[in-house]
């Protein structure tokens, strides 16, 4: 008997594992099978756009190559002579699930295509699996949660936008949403409430920040109606909200922290006249350009009808989240979703909604999204929850809502089917045509919720025929777009990564110390973290402040940053190419030379003579004028230190070790002078003169020098920002504690 029960047990237990793993795995099929471009064929890229190629894509290898290495990628000396990549935050070097990938795609020292394919791919899965277990959490069905899952996933937001900075942020919407929901109907409400402010934080160490803004802001708005409406539990909801805060504070350090430093040190270009910084706020006429318009929220289910952001949901999803509100509203959870979704679509209109405006005066940070209509976001994520509360009202024969819906759908799709029939009768149909399939999705789905609604169909076979039908519509938009490499006259931007190569080549042969002026035109991507080689400018959205104080793209600066190599077409452009500069390299595969500019400053060099400026402007102006020789004089805004007078040219430099984040030096000095090093002052970097401790002078405002007395020494730069060391102290504290809260009750429960 004993042995017939535990064979009984045996039976069960894989079964219902089996059960909860299903559909687990169905949902990588239809993602995988979804992106069928990607994942069964080599013919597509969804890498070809210019901020993917030119930017994203050197970010990567650079990064890549960093763990391969062994070290940790804060400090990119490859792009505007050296700035801070952790603290730029759109490289995602903070986001863990990025560190996996970075140690698996290397191959021959380059990214595999096929791994970038497949890391895009498992964004999506991600994706829909966390809206997946929301929902499920929610009370709704497994094909409910199926269909939600692959809505938020494959369409909106997360299926249009292809930037994995801004696609990492957003996929952890649902799992912030589940735990938060949870703490306020007071299921394990601390454990709860540390996890939603876990998952925030690394939703902000994903890369970009807007997404994690707009995110938040929809957070502390569930919060904020958590408090009204559980009067009896406020001294309760508000210590869960404070716990859930300073979680979320927490977790996130290892990128706000960096940020934060970089942001407080460096000009941002943000599509205003001048860059801002820090303190500047972003002008409200850039938050307007780059808002949806109100004329393209037709795009929500016609495809191809976008600005900035492509707002698509698709026919299926926007019926089924109707019929949620409309069938379902008795339900909290339904009109929470409803009020988030709606405050997320009009903060997607930004400067045609009162609700950004107020927001954006009023809101800290909110200034510096300059993007509203990434807000959409919001707007899809609670619209897929709601389309799983929709799909199972839709269960019920003989309902109401479900019979109005079916009504609805067939006249829009009939209608639009008639106007494409007439507009072909009339005129020949061209340009984008997809609207056409919108309108045959609507009647399909038309036709299925009233066969269901009249009990002709059984829940199995309503719920295969709709998320069939909703795969469909979301094909209409989500990888149309995806480039082949048969399309020649669009396969652009990839391209240009391969022309170089041989450029590249010379220049790593070179035996000096190698810094290369592009022109940008014919080398538009990032050329130096591409092929590990630096370069004076770089494809960034900002850039430290105290290079923007100076002419940077003056000869006399860039000879002052020791930049020696020039990139130039054939002939040059007028302006390229420095006086004295000689052709070195002609290549053959792109027809562009290289020079070198003999009246480049070595990258490591001593100068005697130390010239005090009383402010960052002073600077400037004397790097400007031509009356003072910067190659034997450097300029502080700081006590000099005690140095002597003698021939700089009699002094001796090599450079041991120079990778990123760190440079060793032997210099033998014949008197007491200044080590200047043409790299980007920035704080965070130390240095050591013989093994002690050296202080670091901003020399010229804008690059690091050190006090090396007479003799030989060794002199080492490292990279030891204290932002990055306190930021991953404090994201490790902050998963830790939501640990803690989780096992602690976990543990008086089994007691």
């Amino acid at each position: 008997m004993q042995v017939a029960e535990i064979h009984h047990t045996d039976r069960i237990k894989p079964r219902r594992w089996l059960i909860s793993i299903t559909p687990v795995l169905l949902l990588f099929v239809i993602v995988a099978g979804f992106y069928w471009k990607l994942t069964l064929t080599n013919e597509y890229t969804w890498l070809e756009s210019p901020d993917l190629a030119n930017q994203v894509l050197p970010w990567y290898q650079f990064q890549t190559g960093e763990w391969h290495a062994g070290r940790f990628p804060m400090w990119d000396p490859y792009q505007w002579y050296g700035q801070p990549l952790i603290g730029q935050g759109q490289p995602g070097a903070a986001y863990p699930l990025n560190w996996l990938f970075f140690l698996t795609s290397l191959r021959n020292g380059w990214l595999r295509q096929s791994h970038l394919n497949w890391y895009f791919v498992l964004i999506h899965y991600l994706a829909a699996l966390f809206c997946y277990w929301l929902c499920r959490d929610l009370g709704r069905s497994r094909p409910a949660s199926i269909l939600a899952g692959c809505a938020f996933a494959l369409s909106g937001y997360v299926g249009t936008v292809d930037w994995p900075q801004m696609l990492n942020g957003a996929i952890w919407a649902p799992l912030v949403f589940l735990f938060q929901l949870r703490c306020l109907r007071g299921e394990r409400t601390y454990a709860s409430a540390a996890a939603s402010g876990a998952f925030l934080g690394v939703a902000w160490l994903s890369g970009h920040h807007q997404v994690p803004i707009f995110l938040t802001l929809a957070s502390a708005g569930v919060w904020l109606y958590g408090l009204l409406i559980g009067l009896d539990k406020r001294r309760r909801t508000i210590a869960a909200g404070a716990l859930f805060t300073a979680v979320f504070i927490l977790s996130s350090g290892l990128q706000t922290l960096p940020a934060l430093e970089y942001g407080k040190a460096a000009k941002r270009w943000v599509g205003s006249s001048e860059p801002v910084g820090w303190n500047d706020k972003v002008p409200y006429a850039v938050h307007k350009t780059y808002s949806a318009t109100p004329d393209t929220l037709t795009g929500l289910i016609l495809p191809g009808r976008s600005h900035n952001t492509d707002v698509f949901w698709g026919v299926v999803a926007l019926s089924l989240a109707i019929l949620g509100v409309a069938a379902l509203w008795r339900i909290i959870e339904v009109r929470i979703f409803a009020v988030v979704a709606i405050a997320g679509l009009f903060t997607a209109l930004g400067g045609y909604s009162l609700l950004h405006g107020l927001l954006y005066s009023m809101v800290p940070l909110v200034e510096k999204a300059r993007s509203p209509s990434m807000a959409i976001l919001v707007f899809h994520f609670a619209s897929a929850a709601l389309a799983a509360y929709g799909f199972d009202a839709s269960l019920k024969p003989d309902s109401l809502w479900s019979r109005r819906v079916a009504i609805a759908l067939a006249v829009f799709g009939m209608s639009m089917l008639a106007l494409a029939t007439a507009l072909s009768a009339t005129y020949k149909l061209a340009g984008d045509t997809r609207w056409i399939l919108s309108g045959l999705v609507a009647v399909l789905m038309s036709a299925i919720v009233s066969a269901r609604r009249t009990g002709k169909l059984s829940e199995r076979a309503f719920a295969v025929a709709i998320i069939a039908v909703a795969l469909a519509d979301i094909s209409n938009a989500t990888s149309y777009s995806f480039v082949s490499t048969e399309e020649q006259n669009r396969t652009v931007y990839l391209k240009k990564l391969r022309q170089s190569a041989d450029i590249a080549s010379f220049l790593q042969k070179q035996p000096r110390p190698v810094r290369v002026e592009l022109a940008d035109a014919e080398i538009p991507y990032n050329f130096g973290d591409w092929y590990g080689i630096e370069q004076s400018g770089g494809y960034l959205a900002s850039v430290t402040a105290n290079l923007v104080a100076h002419e940077f793209y003056s000869a006399r600066f860039r000879d002052l940053l020791s930049v020696n190599y020039s990139v130039a077409s054939d002939p040059p452009r007028p302006g390229t190419l420095r006086e004295g500069a000689v052709e070195v390299y002609h290549s053959s595969v792109s027809n562009l030379r290289v020079y070198f500019n003999r009246s480049a400053y070595p990258l490591v060099r001593s100068v005697h003579n130390i010239v005090i400026a009383s402010d960052g402007k002073a600077v400037a102006d004397l790097v400007r004028q031509n009356g003072l020789d910067l190659r034997t004089a450097a300029i502080l805004q700081e006590p000099a230190p005690e140095i002597t007078r003698c021939d700089a040219r009699e002094d001796r430099f090599r450079i041991t070790r120079r990778v990123p984040g760190s440079v060793d030096i032997t210099v033998d000095m014949k008197c007491a002078g200044l080590l200047v090093l043409a790299d980007t002052y920035f704080p965070g970097w130390k240095a050591w003169v013989d093994e002690k401790p050296a202080h670091i002078y901003n020399a010229y405002g804008a690059i690091r020098a050190v006090a090396v007395p007479e003799g030989t020494h060794t002199v080492i730069f490292r990279y030891r920002p204290v932002s990055v060391f306190a930021g991953a102290t404090m994201s490790a504290s902050g998963f830790l504690a939501a640990m803690l809260f989780t096992l602690v009750r976990k543990r008086r429960k089994a007691y």
